[in-house]
């Protein structure tokens, strides 16, 4: 059938394609929420035995994210989250050391903040680029998050001044903005569409 034969509402190949790619793309996403809420959790909490364990998933898991959105994604915001989590893993191991090479530790701590701050940004623009449901999904979400942070990190430590409560790691700071961040994503888009 020719292009005059052909239904209007019928998909395209290219179509279909697209939505899929986009699919796969948002359960990347998700995966690596999770897998970074996971990893925090793991080197936050868990016992020492399984911190080199979790350190080993996270520079496997990076390295992979990096390797695959090179080839066929070139998404340059997954890359750099990528990355961060392969350096947070090497730095995890390498601080195990005895001694503690110094140098290597401060290079990956200036790598890791360079590549979480560059993802974030690109991240960003992104959401400010989108559609516009897209875009105000990324800025109410973003706001949520940012807002259960802040209110979160001050209640705490006025429990902490007040009543002594133990003092918490930075990793739980992170999990609270990334689950907060992800939950809100998720509430807000199925109450849009």
């Amino acid at each position: 059938m020719g292009a005059e034969g052909r239904n209007i509402n019928e998909e395209s190949r290219a179509f279909k394609a697209g939505a899929t790619a986009g699919r796969i793309a948002w359960f990347a996403t998700i995966g690596i929420f999770v897998s970074a809420l996971g990893f925090g959790l793991i080197e936050g909490f868990a016992p020492h035995g399984w911190r080199a364990v979790g350190a080993v998933l996270g520079i496997t898991f990076g390295v992979s994210l990096c390797v695959v959105f090179v080839i066929a994604g070139r998404n340059a915001i997954i890359i750099c989250f990528g990355a961060y989590m392969a350096l947070v893993g090497v730095g995890s191991v390498l601080q195990s050391h005895h001694p503690r090479p110094t140098g290597a530790l401060i290079g990956i701590a200036v790598a890791t903040i360079v590549t979480s701050v560059t993802g974030t940004f690109l991240a960003f623009l992104s959401g400010r680029r989108s559609k516009e449901l897209d875009r105000l999904l990324f800025t109410e979400s973003i706001s949520v998050a940012f807002f259960v942070t802040m209110l979160g990190s001050l209640a705490y430590a006025l429990l902490e001044a007040w009543i002594k409560a133990p003092k918490l790691s930075m990793w739980v700071v992170f999990t609270v903005g990334m689950w907060s961040w992800a939950i809100a994503t998720m509430v807000f888009r199925r109450r849009y569409t």
